[in-house]
């Protein structure tokens, strides 16, 4: 009837957040990233959980604070964030743009008779964004005898010596978005 009552007690559980702020808006392949948490750790039992997406080493992390982040494809990659507290679960992402990083090949080895006056290397490039910013080192500066180090196909006439009859060489290259490529390795022997 009507004098009967019943008290109910409930909990209201504060929602958590999957607020995150990023590093860079867009880097290079091969290149760090770091994400980090922007909310509040409500309680020991908060957990997280984040998707890379596709192409990133790591791929996931439960950390509030993940170690860094490398992709090695290129593409607007989706990263989420889920949080999860007391049984309240929620998401956040945000999309970041990985530009593929050019690749190069310092191309074959080569010989030539010492007295003749050097050879030619041949350098390519493929991927990445034109213009590029070619770097030419060897293994024993400065007697590389690199005509011209910025130059994709430079002409090489190493000063070597009776010890050593041959050099390496090593080939990389900037494109115009400031990404770095492998660096890629040519020896030259007389």
């Amino acid at each position: 009837g009507f004098g009967d009552s019943s008290v109910v007690t409930f909990e209201v559980i504060e929602e958590p957040s999957a607020d995150f702020t990023v590093s860079s808006a867009s880097i290079c392949t091969d290149s760090c990233i770091t994400f980090a948490y922007a909310g509040t750790v409500l309680g020991p039992t908060q957990s997280f959980l984040w998707d890379f997406g596709p192409g990133a080493v790591p791929q996931t992390s439960s950390l509030p604070f993940p170690p860094c982040v490398e992709y090695v494809t290129g593409g607007v990659k989706t990263v989420t964030l889920t949080v999860t507290y007391r049984g309240c679960v929620v998401s956040t992402s945000q999309n970041v743009h990985v530009i593929a990083g050019p690749l190069v090949t310092a191309g074959t080895d080569r010989e030539y008779c010492d007295g003749t006056g050097g050879v030619e290397l041949d350098g390519s490039v493929s991927g990445g964004t034109q213009p590029y910013f070619y770097t030419w080192t060897c293994d024993n500066p400065p007697n590389c005898g690199i005509q011209n180090p910025n130059s994709e196909d430079p002409f090489v006439n190493p000063d070597i010596v009776a010890a050593t009859e041959s050099h390496e060489f090593y080939f990389q290259v900037v494109d115009v978005n400031g990404c770095a490529s492998n660096i890629d390795t040519v020896v030259v022997t007389t």
